[in-house]
């Protein structure tokens, strides 16, 4: 279901994280990109599997644009509560990543996003407490078509050459 806004009040919390969002790619459906934390002050206490959605929420997105908030997806997600063994303790002046995928528009029901968004994302502790927010702008990359080369003219499963009947 759409929204316009993630989790409330996370601004208003002492934030204890620094927070980076690498390799961004933005197709009009998904931002995804390698997430870096570093703990500033004190240690941080993470979930080490960092799940998008859960340990890492998308908060709200905005239209480059028109600075206007644009409606989102907010996807549910049940992973396998977190054990002692997927703690993660976080020393300052270390770093810890992954990448992470965050489904945000559905071309199927409501078309691709804008052209350019920016979102904010927040991240959430093993004790289920924000301790990091992060702003991140992308555009959306255009579709590549893999022609092979070919500006026009027959494919070549049409002219008998290549691999054809390959999938």
């Amino acid at each position: 279901m759409p929204q316009e806004s993630g989790l409330a009040g996370c601004g208003q919390r002492p934030l204890r994280a620094r927070i980076e969002l690498q390799e961004v790619h933005y197709d009009g459906e998904y931002l995804s990109g390698h997430f870096l934390v570093g703990a500033e002050g004190e240690r941080l206490r993470l979930d080490k599997r960092l799940f998008s959605n859960i340990d890492v929420n998308v908060n709200s997105v905005l239209d480059c644009q028109t600075r206007q908030n644009v409606p989102f997806l907010v996807m549910d997600a049940f992973p396998p509560r977190g054990r002692e063994e997927d703690l993660l303790i976080l020393e300052p002046g270390y770093w810890y990543g992954r990448t992470l995928r965050f489904p945000l528009f559905a071309k199927e029901l409501n078309g691709l996003g804008p052209e350019c968004i920016e979102v904010e994302l927040s991240l959430i502790s093993f004790e289920g407490k924000c301790v990091g927010l992060h702003r991140v702008r992308a555009v959306r990359e255009t579709e590549q078509v893999n022609d092979g080369g070919v500006t026009g003219g027959a494919s070549p499963s049409e002219t008998g050459s290549g691999d054809a009947g390959l999938e």
